[in-house]
């Protein structure tokens, strides 16, 4: 863990505390020279008491509009590559076929059922 920044320190000795403030025009807290120690327990307790960062994009879960651009990018996507969207189950079959050339393996009620979702989302932007 990289400490960018330090505002002060508190420091625990026979059950007092101590704090050490900032020194007006001082680049450090802590006088040159100086040597910490810091219990691993205390630092992981912490850690786990910090809040947690931002969610990635890719944990945020998906807004309907997302979701409805997405899978219509998958129905022009799978009509580019001829694959006939009129029929999902059969349109499943090819495009499992596809993914396992891939060595993705995905079941084919599973492929089906999003290339149904993939149809009324891109007729949905139509209207």
């Amino acid at each position: 863990m990289k400490i960018d920044w330090i505002a002060g320190a508190v420091v625990e000795r026979d059950g007092e505390e101590h704090r050490l403030g900032q020194v007006p025009g001082a680049h450090s807290v802590f006088p040159t020279g100086t040597q910490l120690g810091v219990r691993v327990e205390a630092l992981e307790a912490y850690i786990q008491q910090m809040p947690p960062k931002a969610a990635d994009a890719l944990d945020k879960p998906l807004k309907e509009r997302e979701r409805t651009t997405l899978l219509s990018i998958i129905a022009a996507l799978a009509v580019e590559a001829d694959i006939d969207l009129s029929h999902p189950s059969t349109a499943a079959s090819s495009v499992v076929a596809r993914l396992q050339l891939m060595g993705i393996r995905l079941g084919q009620t599973t492929v089906e059922s999003h290339l149904k979702k993939a149809i009324e989302a891109s007729e949905k932007l139509k209207k």
